[in-house]
């Protein structure tokens, strides 16, 4: 998946977080962007990694990090035959997982380890 680049309003839309609260995580370098022509811009990749490692815990990062791995699931269940494709993250599959489990979304938790047990047969 390439990082797209966003707007910190495509940011805000895809985080469920306040573009103000996102301007200020970019000043401090908190989230990864750059000021283009005034503007600040971020890609996807950085939203997932603030998200995921810097966010505060709590509802907004809960929901994110549910559709984030639903998104991985939905990507990979359009095409089964795509061993490498997991192989290749079983590393994020796996930290979805732990991550889930924080979040004690026991179910989400299941489906990503079901996930890894399919990577090892393959």
């Amino acid at each position: 998946m390439t990082d797209e680049v966003l707007t910190l309003k495509q940011a805000a839309e895809l985080s469920g977080l306040e573009e103000s609260w996102l301007r200020r995580q970019a000043a401090r370098g908190r989230l990864d962007a750059r000021k283009v022509r005034g503007r600040w811009e971020t890609t996807s990749g950085a939203v997932d990694r603030y998200m995921l490692d810097r966010a505060p815990q709590g509802r907004d990062r809960d929901a994110y990090v549910r559709a984030r791995v639903g998104r991985l699931l939905d990507e990979v269940g359009q095409d089964p035959l795509r061993s490498r494709f997991l192989a290749e993250r079983a590393a994020q599959i796996q930290e979805a997982r732990d991550l889930l489990a924080g979040i004690g979304d026991t179910d989400g938790a299941d489906r990503m380890h079901h996930l890894l047990e399919g990577i090892q047969m393959v």
